[in-house]
């Protein structure tokens, strides 16, 4: 008979290696953790990219069905627009309602079936309007430069006051005045600190200017990348380099900005006159 001299400590675990089991399980958990939140951005930023192709391309089918002439991009909440309403406090009708997006007085309402177009998937932002939260409707604006209609009151030499000596630029209201339609976006996913209506404003740099600053700015929710959509119908996520952007707001600075400086880029041209 043999004798079992071990005293039964070869039948466990030590208290050691239970931790460093436990330390190798911590760890592969969250590696996990951040590979299923990196695959959960890649894919709301995916159907973010696949609402804004869709947008452009009833952007697309509207000029067609209208012999080239741009959709209305009107500014606050009007009827001629492609959509009506604003997401902020000061139009309080377009938080919430949907039928500013897809109703019969949204010029785009035949060409987009779903008011979930208009929202990206990873904008969790609200207003509070009088004391009860809501989650607004819509988070993509369209460039003001862009429509046959269209209130570019941010764009020198739209039919608005220039200060002397500065530089006017161009606006499209035909799909022939978009000459270089690869080179100027459409629709931007806008940040939730300046979204209203759905006009996106922008400051065009100047020889002479009072002030350099943002009117509206871009989204960095997809990590630091911002979404847009262009005249030829390509979509892009494009990341910001300047930590300013992501905290952009009504009025503030962009001195030194590059991303201000290359979303005017893509914004306009030089008119000539």
């Amino acid at each position: 008979m043999k004798i079992d001299r071990s005293g039964g400590r070869g039948l466990g675990f030590s208290l050691l290696e239970l931790l460093v089991v436990m330390a190798v399980v911590g760890v592969l958990a969250s590696l996990l953790v951040v590979a299923i939140s990196k695959a959960r951005g890649k894919a709301k930023l995916a159907a973010c990219q696949n609402n804004f192709r869709q947008l452009v391309t009833a952007w697309h089918l509207y000029a067609e069905d209208y012999q080239g002439r741009l959709v209305n991009n009107v500014h606050l909440d009007q009827t001629n627009s492609w959509v009506r309403g604003s997401v902020s406090k000061f139009g309080e009708g377009g938080v919430t309602n949907t039928q500013f997006l897809v109703g019969e007085e949204a010029l785009f309402a035949p060409y987009v079936s779903t008011y979930k177009t208009y929202h990206c998937p990873a904008d969790g932002s609200v207003e509070e309007i009088g004391g009860v939260v809501y989650r607004r409707v819509r988070s993509v604006s369209m460039n003001a430069a862009m429509g046959y209609e269209s209130e570019a009151v941010w764009l020198p030499g739209a039919g608005y006051e220039m200060l002397a000596g500065q530089r006017a630029f161009e606006t499209y209201r035909s799909m022939g005045d978009v000459r270089e339609p690869s080179g100027r976006y459409v629709f931007v996913d806008e940040s939730d600190r300046t979204i209203n209506d759905c006009a996106f404003g922008l400051v065009m740099p100047q020889l002479v200017m009072v002030r350099e600053m943002w009117v509206d700015a871009p989204s960095d929710r997809h990590g630091g990348v911002g979404v847009l959509a262009y005249g030829d119908g390509h979509v892009e996520g494009h990341r910001w380099l300047d930590e300013r952007t992501g905290r952009a707001y009504f009025r503030s600075s962009t001195t030194g900005n590059v991303d201000w400086r290359w979303l005017a880029s893509k914004t306009s041209a030089l008119l000539e006159r």
